[in-house]
């Protein structure tokens, strides 16, 4: 394709004529009539055409200093030191150099200098996109037509026929609605992720060696622009290319209304609705939630169930409560039962076998009641890794999760107070802290039933001797903290409050969360659906798979100026690379609740046009249209806002998101039932039906003040009454809504990497991380951080290198003021109960539940236990996702090489404690 077909955005200079005298040539400049060969020049660079070009270092300067102050990139980079760049560009320098290679020694050093300053994660950005706006076409039809003109075959070609068809009938106005400006407002490691595991490219071959790869041709607004019209305009029956011209422009409004919100950030969805909208296999779920049997043909059902599903890019959770346990009589064959201990090393092996579909590692969680026998088993499966796990039979690949009765945290505290009382010279009781354990073929039914009814069955069995043996809930505690200190797992969800509180009681109870913890879908297999039936009769049809759909609301997007504030447009959040404000901003509630609406249509899209791995899938989610609606950047609110994370400022912030996120959804739901004259299938029974809100279950419960409205009013600044809440119930209850669920609060590793923001609802891990690229490892510095001490002029050299020595941690830097230091306190340097404050403040207004880690410097026993319980008391679904705790660095003192010069590949070594490594396999396996 020729250099003309390829254009950029008017005004925009090209990348290799920054580096090179005649890369193009000048439109007023005229061509020698007849050129005499040139002599080849002593130092040169290599062009795109394969021409050696002599090199000119003053057009780098040039080129960095467009990139930095033109506006059509976006806002002015104030703190790049153009010449400094240039003059570590020269210092780097190879004779024969290809301009592109130049372009990434150019990032590399503006990567290697953020922390100076964010600007210059900005300018590498800005390096890396204009190269592939150079070399690939701006028109969405251009893009496509190259991709399939590129591919080995048709077949390889990943768009779908409908979506190919669609973007040929509405080019034109496709390409008017495309901005491809909001391409720069992407920071360098969100581009990085993108490029990486997202946009499209001929073949599935990456080039690993380059972050330049040249496979890729599609560029992020032609993705976002994918996902809008593979969602909005194609349809389940696969022809909405022939949609009469009214009802497709009606579609194509829709699909740019959604664009604009995922191209400025505003919300953000799951990674299989990123990879696979617009394409010939639309499996846009993320979560799938499995039941096993406890005969052959079922349990391995699930193992065909559970690599399906990992192959089309969904996590798998299964739940595995109702498996015999070890030694447990098998009465057809007269032989006994090995466990769930050889059952769990085939799914490890799966697991490893069927990827997420070749875009990341495949990731299932595995939930076990403590009440069952082989516990222990289950809970020491996940510590040994390599050869000596394949001796073992363990499976440390996996991830573990307890669904905890209320009765086992009752003898849990019970123990505990024993001991305390004992230890002060008090009575002991020898029988506080007793748990029993059973085999569910020997004592059945215990999974299905919660609350008191669980109780009593639970103290029949007792009674009747029905238990294999007698421990203390302690030592189940215990055997978890050793894998809580090696792994972070096992999770923990408290059972009861899930069953109690879900809008889903009329159909059945939840035996188990997802991947993730957020999910609470009931699921059962057609070995249990007998079981099932009993709660409500449609069950009786066969086993279903609880399926749910992801989005989030990108937080940091709505933070407007305050009324009266000129420096900025009342409704137009500040660019991603500003410099702060004066604290005069607040949220935009209204806008979140309006991008919860957008969410909540888009997810009901999903459900429509999903492609699902399996009948039990789709019988679950046509059903009871589950939705999972989470949020991102809310540690970023707050430190624009200048709120110290856990304070009462702080609660009353995430109570007022969340409020209205679940508003928002609540309303748009029952529009959409409206709309269609009918709610999902299973609402009549729900506690919906009688209008019956999530914060009202939690009032009921006693978990929540009855006053929960004005607070509400309170935390949104009115936006929010009484009267709103008292009109969404009545409406609740004349039209219905479409989804049993609307709230989930979802980790968003992947995607708030793209969107620049912080994870899910969590403070900041640390001041400084190292981020892993092709190019070597580079600190980043909390951009909040360098803004807020800019702005004190306290941000200098001085005060770089004291924050690189302390590892990020302002908490012992004298200078820096005390409510600095209270601001930016990290996850570790917080007191663990502020995690729960936070998660009280707004878990009554999540229908579902959320990922809520824990912070800790050591792993730490007591801490743990305290932790847990708190969560229990404040009625929390979930005690624990991941119990986060620092590797061993040994006594070896932090050192760090402060210097520009080197290539980051090519740092010294550093022994950084307070630093975590961020990468694929550790943050992006199971999250959004």
């Amino acid at each position: 394709m020729s250099d003309e077909k390829l254009s950029e955005p008017q005004g925009l200079m090209p990348l290799g004529q920054a580096f090179v005298h005649a890369e193009g040539v000048s439109e007023q400049r005229p061509a020698p009539a007849a050129p005499a060969p040139p002599a080849a020049p002593t130092t040169y660079v290599v062009n795109r055409r394969g021409e050696k070009i002599p090199v000119l270092f003053d057009t780098i300067t040039q080129r960095n200093e467009d990139l930095r102050s033109n506006p059509a990139y976006g806002p002015e980079l104030c703190a790049i030191d153009s010449p400094a760049i240039t003059a570590a560009v020269v210092r780097r320098f190879c004779n024969g150099m290809s301009t592109r290679d130049l372009d990434a020694e150019t990032a590399g050093i503006c990567i290697g200098r953020s922390t100076h300053h964010p600007d210059y994660d900005a300018l590498a950005s800005r390096i890396y996109i204009s190269d592939l706006h150079k070399r690939t076409p701006t028109s969405l039809l251009g893009m496509v037509d190259a991709i399939i003109a590129a591919a080995p075959s048709r077949g390889s070609v990943r768009f779908s026929d409908e979506y190919i068809a669609i973007v040929r009938r509405a080019a034109p106005t496709i390409d008017a609605a495309l901005d491809m400006s909001r391409d720069f407002r992407l920071r360098f490691f969100g581009f990085q992720t993108m490029a990486r595991s997202y946009l499209l490219r001929p073949t599935s071959r990456r080039e690993e060696s380059s972050l330049l790869d040249e496979q890729v041709m599609e560029r992020p607004q032609h993705l976002y622009m994918r996902m809008a019209l593979g969602i909005f305009v194609c349809q389940p029956d696969k022809r909405g290319h022939e949609a009469d011209d009214l009802v497709f422009a009606q579609r194509l409004a829709a699909a740019f209304e959604f664009y604009d919100a995922l191209s400025l950030h505003r919300v953000s969805n799951a990674t299989p609705t990123v990879l696979n909208a617009g394409t010939k296999v639309e499996q846009l779920s993320s979560c799938f939630q499995i039941a096993t049997g406890d005969d052959l043909p079922t349990l391995f059902d699930t193992v065909k169930s559970a690599a399906l599903i990992s192959k089309w890019s969904g996590g798998v959770s299964l739940w595995l409560h109702n498996i015999r346990a070890e030694g447990a009589p098998i009465r057809s064959t007269g032989g006994s039962c090995s466990g769930i201990k050889r059952y769990v090393k085939i799914l490890n092996e799966v697991q490893l076998y069927v990827d997420q579909g070749g875009n990341r590692p495949g990731a299932f969680a595995l939930y076990l009641s403590p009440d069952h026998d082989d516990i222990f088993t289950f809970l020491g499966m996940v510590r040994l890794k390599g050869e000596e796990a394949l001796r073992s039979l363990n499976a440390p690949d996996l991830k573990y999760a307890l669904w905890v009765p209320d009765l086992f945290m009752e003898a849990l505290t019970a123990q505990l107070e024993n001991t305390a009382r004992a230890a002060a010279g008090g009575t002991n009781d020898p029988q506080a802290g007793d748990w029993h354990l059973f085999s569910p073929d020997e004592a059945p039914g215990l999974h299905l039933v919660h609350g008191a009814e669980y109780k009593a069955l639970y103290t029949r069995y007792v009674a009747e001797r029905r238990f294999r043996r007698c421990v203390k809930a302690g030592d189940i505690i215990s055997e978890a903290f050793t894998s809580w200190a090696q792994a972070g797992v096992p999770y923990v969800l408290f059972k009861d409050a899930c069953c109690r509180k879900s809008n889903m009681k009329n159909v059945a109870p939840p035996c188990s969360s997802n991947l993730c913890t957020e999910i609470l879908i009931p699921s059962w297999s057609e070995f249990d659906a007998p079981d099932f039936a009993r709660f409500h009769p449609g069950n009786a049809a066969g086993g279903e798979t609880g399926v749910c759909n992801l989005g989030a609301i990108c937080l940091e997007s709505f933070i407007v100026p305050q009324p009266g504030d000129d420096k900025a447009a009342a409704t137009q959040a500040a660019p991603p690379h500003a410099p702060p404000h004066a604290p005069k901003e607040t949220l935009d509630f209204a806008g979140i609740a309006a991008a919860a609406g957008l969410e909540t249509r888009v997810l009901n899209r999903v459900i429509d046009l999903n492609y699902y791995p399996s009948e039990e899938c789709r019988r679950s989610n046509r059903r009871h249209r589950p939705i999972g609606i989470g949020i991102m950047g809310l540690a970023d609110v707050l430190a624009r806002l200048a709120i110290v994370y856990g304070s009462s400022e702080a609660q009353a912030i995430a109570r007022g998101i969340a409020a209205t996120v679940y508003y928002g959804a609540l309303l748009e739901s029952c529009r959409l039932a409206k709309a269609s004259g009918r709610p999902y299938e299973t609402f009549a029974g729900s506690p919906l039906e009688s209008g019956k809100l999530q914060p009202d279950l939690w009032v009921e419960e006693g978990t929540l003040a009855a006053n929960w409205e004005l607070e509400v009013e309170a935390a949104t600044g009115g936006y929010l009454t009484p009267r709103d809440w008292a009109e969404l119930r009545i409406m609740v209850m004349e039209f219905g809504v479409v989804n049993a669920y609307a709230i989930a609060l979802m980790p968003t590793a992947t995607t708030s990497n793209i969107a620049g923001q912080n994870e899910c609802f969590d403070p900041f891990t640390y001041n400084i991380y190292t981020r892993k690229t092709l190019a070597g490892e580079f600190l980043v510095i909390n951009r909040h951080l360098i803004r807020r001490l800019t702005a004190l002029g306290l941000w200098d050299e001085k005060m770089r290198r004291e924050l690189l020595a302390a590892g990020g941690s302002v908490q012992e830097i004298a200078r820096v003021p005390a409510e600095v230091r209270r601001l930016f306190r990290t996850a570790r340097e917080l007191h663990p109960s502020y995690t729960i404050y936070m998660a009280k403040a707004m878990a009554p207004f999540i229908c579902q539940s959320m990922s809520m880690n824990l912070f800790l410097d050591e792993p730490n026993l007591p801490k743990i236990i305290r932790f847990l319980v708190e969560g229990w008391r404040a009625g929390l679904k979930t005690g624990l996702y991941y119990c986060h705790t620092k590797a061993a660095t040994g006594s070896q003192k932090t050192s760090i090489v402060v210097t520009d010069e080197a290539a980051p590949s090519q740092a010294a070594p550093q022994a950084q404690p307070r630093r975590v490594v961020c990468n694929e396999e550790v943050c992006t396996s199971c999250a959004i």
